[in-house]
């Protein structure tokens, strides 16, 4: 055996199998059968390789330089080099045969900066797997406009199997169609074409999208499988689906039936008042507009709302509002009424007395009551119209209170009352009236 004059390891070739340093004839130190006859001198040298080896693995490791190794002379390891260096490394086997074996690099376990790729299967191509997936009419499916999804909705979108998405667009169908019932008929057609515009622009974009992501995982979930296993995978997985469609539409109107059935009995009514109508600001007070009333005069502190007049189709003809609002500033509220809204409301019952004497029978005027509004507490009267003429058949409700000085007055006339919208307006105006804080 000789020792290496460079990193000391023993070797019996000319060369040093560990940093190929050429080794001198002259400088062999043990003879091989002096070696097999000295177990306690053998030893020794199989540590003293063993811990040479241990230490050159850690400098690879940390990407210390390493001189002398096939002429590496660098600060940085790349993962070319650090593969090399690995299949330098030996292990020496103490037997009764001394034996020096090249170890390969993919029987060393250790990597730097590598990370491990998932396997997928390349045994057919993409294109190939997106046709067997749709199936059928593959080129009419992968751009342009979508007829069948403009007439048949979420219907389509079910039968092509794309169940989340469908099932999203029913629920929206469903959301517009509780949500307008109750405006104008034009509106929900409106709102339901556009909904249904957008998605036969959009569909075959966002279902080719949906094809290839479907693909994509097949391939990933089968790697090992051949081309026409991949294939037919892909087949069952896609296509369409006549069961979904049918199930859809016994769940749309199931849906339908309970919500219509809760919408019957108000439980929607706090959701669509957020929804539907807005909130006005006059001054320090605030309140829910009802979309039936549209603006037809608004200042700082006076504002006057009322029904357009819409046609029979809408259904509210003959259903007139309207509200009133105004806000009187300190020094009237004070000068005219003393700071009391039951001043201002008995003024006006005297206006209303002087008429009533030209409309005797119809005129009936309450006495002035209290109603306690959010924190505040308001007075109100109301006049009933009663006559035979439509034009002149009507309820008004006068109300008032004082805020910080100021007098907060509005009225609300409501004639005839079918279907209940002007009512329902009135009662949103008197629930959500509130001062600002």
């Amino acid at each position: 055996m000789k020792k290496c004059p460079n990193c000391g390891a023993m070797n019996s070739e000319s060369t040093c199998v560990l940093c190929g340093t050429i080794i001198p004839e002259e400088q062999s130190i043990i003879d091989l059968e002096q070696e097999k006859t000295s177990s306690v001198e053998f030893d020794n040298q199989v540590n003293n390789n063993e811990q040479i080896i241990q230490n050159n693995m850690q400098q690879v490791m940390n990407q210390e330089p390493i001189n002398n190794i096939q002429n590496i002379q660098t600060s940085q390891v790349t993962n070319d080099e650090t593969n090399n260096i690995a299949s330098q490394f030996v292990i020496v086997e103490p037997n009764n045969n001394t034996k020096v074996k090249r170890v390969s690099k993919e029987e060393v376990s250790f990597s730097i900066n590598k990370k491990e790729e998932p396997k997928i299967n390349t045994s057919v191509s993409d294109e190939i797997l997106i046709d067997a997936y749709i199936k059928k009419h593959q080129k009419r499916l992968k751009s342009g406009f979508s007829i069948c999804t403009l007439l048949f909705n979420a219907v389509y979108i079910l039968y092509r199997k794309m169940y989340l998405f469908g099932f999203f667009i029913m629920i929206l169908n469903i959301t517009i169609y509780v949500f307008t019932k109750n405006l104008p008929y034009y509106i929900m057609y409106i709102l339901l074409f556009l909904l249904d515009f957008i998605l036969a622009v959009s569909f075959k974009k966002l279902y080719m999208k949906h094809v290839k992501g479907k693909v994509e995982f097949a391939k990933m979930e089968f790697p090992n499988m051949s081309a026409n296993e991949i294939t037919e995978v892909c087949k069952i997985r896609g296509g369409t689906s006549i069961k979904a469609p049918i199930i859809m539409t016994i769940f749309i109107s199931i849906m339908t039936s309970i919500i219509l059935t809760l919408n019957s009995i108000g439980a929607f009514n706090d959701l669509k008042d957020d929804l539907a109508n807005k909130t006005v600001k006059i001054d320090e007070l605030s309140f829910k507009l009802p979309n039936i009333l549209k603006e037809v005069n608004k200042f700082e502190s006076l504002a006057y709302y009322e029904t357009p007049k819409y046609n029979e189709k809408d259904y509210i003809i003959g259903n007139d509002c309207k509200l009133y609002m105004n806000v009187d500033d300190s020094e009237i509220t004070e000068k005219w009424y003393k700071n009391s809204a039951r001043a201002y409301l008995e003024e006006e019952i005297k206006n209303h007395e002087r008429n009533k004497k030209d409309y005797d029978k119809y005129y009936n005027i309450s006495k002035i009551k209290e109603k306690s509004i959010g924190n505040d507490l308001w007075l109100y009267f109301t006049i009933d119209a009663d006559s035979t003429i439509e034009e002149l058949k009507s309820t008004t409700y006068y109300y008032a209170t004082v805020h910080n000085d100021k007098l907060y007055a509005f009225n609300f006339e409501i004639k005839e009352n079918k279907n209940n919208y002007c009512i329902d307006a009135y009662n949103m105006v008197t629930k959500t009236l509130k001062f600002n804080k």
